[in-house]
């Protein structure tokens, strides 16, 4: 169907946006590049709302809100509707698991509602059916109520459910329902009859065709949809009967009026042309605490519409923005309201048919939504000639006097909606890069502080880049002066594993185990710190965070450590090159439930996992194993074993290829991943015969064999070491696991 319609002690600068004139790419539509110090690039189209050749879209990635696709090829899903696309810009956020769904956030396209606003109200773009585009946060309240009268709250819509929740599934969430866990499932038929769509404030009424029980994905009717209830809400659709006639309806508070799209996104940044970073009231805290990132926002004032996107974690050409500098462009662009859409590896801004912005996974991502701007009017790119290239001192935008932001208003009232229980979905993660702070006088006293890394892990030799931010009472952002901060190494003295430059950066000097605490006043944090050898002798204790309490006689020289020498394989090993196959990514999971995962070894060895916070590739957490391969010099394989919340394991589907993101130790341990296809065969294969880089990402990849048949049951990964000199003890980390369809 077709859908019309720094941190680290520094303040922000404020900087003039203009250098040059904007280039015309459509009537009444505009591109510019601006760079920024830091640097940070920023691409910007503004759209002259008064201009009658002009029609701006929202668009979900597919046909359902369970698929995505780029950018490029959204664009292209709209190709019948009147005009040519003049540019477009990634939507809203998605959930980092595809057994969960897509879409996440309030959406509405060419009037139908199409998923709710969860876990809370938050910011949207409001494109009404007459006037000017505005951003509000919206709610979605919904009811339901059987032959008997009772009315009962309906608490989502083609999301998933939690417990005690009853949520309503349409077609345009999936061919299934995707039952997550137990419970009761109504199947209604004639709901909407021929052309109906689900429209808010409209009210459907159909009638109970069956009921099931249990954890079985049903087949959403055609013309109707399926009402699924856990706990006490399966108690209400106990009491319905097949035949029985249920009404149901969906109204948004507050009454936007008439749309005919809306865009759920958020963190709000502007509110009525002040800085209003709205991150802790969305619970989009996460977001802002960031820091500089890849970016994308959308921005109104009473004449423009303003897309906007930031390139970031590419060193040297963009870093990115934090949401106080993102909401500070916005403004001075002239956007009077504004919010934050999706980022990351998300970003994405296309003109006509042509990529303008860097993702900064290196291409176009998969997307739950875009906004879509069309013009019947000529669509010309030649002028994008003339735009002056990143770098180019011409484009660097001129300094003005530091501007502090303005608080925020008071909170708008929200409307009353049932508490979800699903997981707060997880927007694009962090890569930590290095940065140089520079020191500023502090606005605020934190209440509590942060450090990235949340671990540090070196070999002898190495600087690590720190990085502090202080946390308010609501867990907002405090700049923090370096001049202020304090470091206490444990061990200290001549037994000290490293020391702290004034640049805010750990040197490491000495192998062994120990910690470093930060303090700024009477506010303090500490972290664990690990140090190895540069030939690969790996300390004694693996447990950084294990306390120290013991220092050598004054004078004395420390013992060297004990632990044996330690052979890394792999050292020069370079992986080689693979053809990705053509497809698109999904999530498979994002290794933020601990019931999803579990760590087995042969023979039988010391072995952990934990969910931790850093590092991370997206969402809150990822998968930190640890493991001890020290003990023998026999055959060893650590297993990391997928699996749903049951316990069962899962059907991922008829992959091309999977890949998942590891932090490597550098240890050089072989790692591949196992599988079941749909004939019952099983297969080993290969992602890397070496993790040989330390302390950072490296995405890897294994394609699926051709022999394989049909979708895939995906059991886990195996962790392996068959040298018998590699006696080593370490940990690695994974993230975002993804499948190519």
């Amino acid at each position: 169907m077709k859908r019309q319609i720094t941190l680290f002690g520094t303040l922000f600068l404020a900087m003039a946006v203009a250098y040059a004139a904007p280039v015309p790419i459509a009537p009444g539509v505009t591109y510019e590049r601006l760079q920024r110090p830091g640097p940070a690039v920023a691409h910007v189209v503004r759209a002259t709302l008064a201009e009658a050749s002009l029609t701006s879209l929202v668009s979900p990635g597919g046909t359902t809100m369970t698929q995505t696709a780029t950018l490029p090829e959204i664009i292209a899903a709209e190709s019948t509707l009147p005009g040519a696309p003049a540019a477009a810009l990634n939507g809203g956020y998605s959930l980092p698991s595809a057994e969960h769904g897509a879409a996440v956030g309030l959406l509405v396209a060419d009037g139908e509602l199409l998923c709710d606003a969860w876990p809370v109200p938050r910011s949207a773009l409001v494109l009404p059916a007459q006037g000017t585009p505005r951003i509000d946060r919206l709610g979605l309240v919904g009811t339901i109520a059987g032959p008997a009268g009772a009315a009962l709250p309906l608490a989502g819509l083609n999301r998933p459910r939690g417990a005690d929740e009853l949520v309503l599934y349409t077609t345009r969430y999936a061919p299934t329902s995707r039952a997550r866990g137990a419970g009761r499932q109504v199947i209604l038929r004639d709901a909407f009859p021929a052309g109906i769509k689900l429209l808010p404030g409209a009210e459907y009424t159909g009638t109970i065709a069956a009921a099931v029980d249990g954890m079985i994905n049903v087949e959403i009717p055609a013309n109707g949809a399926i009402v699924a209830g856990a706990g006490r809400a399966a108690t209400f659709l106990a009491g319905l009967q097949v035949g029985d006639r249920v009404t149901f309806r969906y109204e948004l508070q507050p009454d936007p009026g008439p749309a005919r799209a809306i865009l759920g996104g958020g963190p709000r940044l502007l509110r009525d042309g002040r800085i209003s970073v709205e991150a802790a009231a969305e619970q989009l805290q996460v977001r802002a605490d960031l820091g500089r990132q890849p970016r994308s926002a959308v921005g109104v004032s009473a004449t423009h519409l303003f897309l906007v996107a930031v390139d970031g974690r590419q060193p040297g050409y963009s870093e990115g923005l934090d949401l106080t500098e993102l909401a500070a462009l916005l403004r001075d662009l002239g956007a009077t309201d504004a919010m934050e859409l999706d980022g990351g590896g998300a970003t994405t801004m296309v003109l006509g048919d042509e990529l303008v912005n860097r993702p900064s996974d290196g291409a176009a991502r998969a997307l739950a939504s875009a906004l879509i701007l069309r013009s019947t009017g000529p669509v010309d790119l030649a002028g994008l000639s003339t735009v002056p290239a990143a770098g180019d001192p011409a484009t660097v935008i001129a300094q003005v006097p530091p501007v502090v932001p303005v608080a925020p208003e008071p909170a708008v009232p929200e409307p009353t909606v049932p508490t979800p229980q699903p997981p707060v979905p997880q927007p694009e993660p962090v890569v930590p890069e290095p940065v140089t702070p520079t020191p500023t006088t502090p606005v605020a006293a934190p209440v509590r502080l942060g450090i990235e890394p949340a671990e540090i892990v070196a070999t002898v030799g190495e600087t690590v880049p720190l990085r502090v931010v202080g946390l308010d009472v609501g867990g907002a952002v405090v700049p923090v002066d370096l001049a202020d901060l304090s470091w206490e190494l444990t061990p200290a003295g001549p037994n000290a594993l490293g020391s702290v430059t004034t640049a805010g950066n750990f040197v490491a000097r000495r192998a062994g185990n120990g910690r470093l605490t930060v303090r700024h006043g009477e506010r303090s944090t500490t972290i664990g710190v690990r140090v190895a050898e540069a030939d690969g002798t790996v300390p004694t204790t693996p447990d950084p965070a294990t306390p120290v309490t013991t220092e050598p006689a004054e004078g004395t020289e420390p013992a060297a450590p004990t632990a044996p020498p330690a052979v890394r394989p792999g050292a020069d090993y370079q992986r080689p090159p693979i053809t990705v196959p053509d497809g698109t990514r999904r999530n498979i999971d994002g290794f933020e439930q601990a019931g999803h995962w579990a760590v087995r070894t042969q023979p039988e060895l010391p072995t952990e996992i934990a969910f931790v916070a850093q590092p991370r590739r997206q969402g809150q957490t990822s998968a930190k194993v640890s493991y001890d391969f020290s003990g023998t010099d026999q055959n060893r394989a650590l297993y990391l074993d997928f699996q749903d919340n049951d316990g069962k394991k899962v059907n991922i589907g008829a992959a091309k290829a999977v890949s998942v993101w590891v932090y490597g130790d550098g240890n050089g341990h072989r790692l591949r991943g196992h599988f079941v296809d749909r004939a019952g065969k099983r297969f080993v294969i290969e992602f890397t015969q070496h993790i040989n880089w330390a302390h950072s990402w490296a995405r890897c990849t294994a394609v699926i064999p051709a022999d394989a048949t049909g979708e895939l049951t995906w059991d886990g990964f195996i962790l392996s070491q068959d040298d018998p000199q590699a006696r080593t003890a370490g940990y690695i980390f994974f993230d975002e696991l993804q499948g190519i369809y």
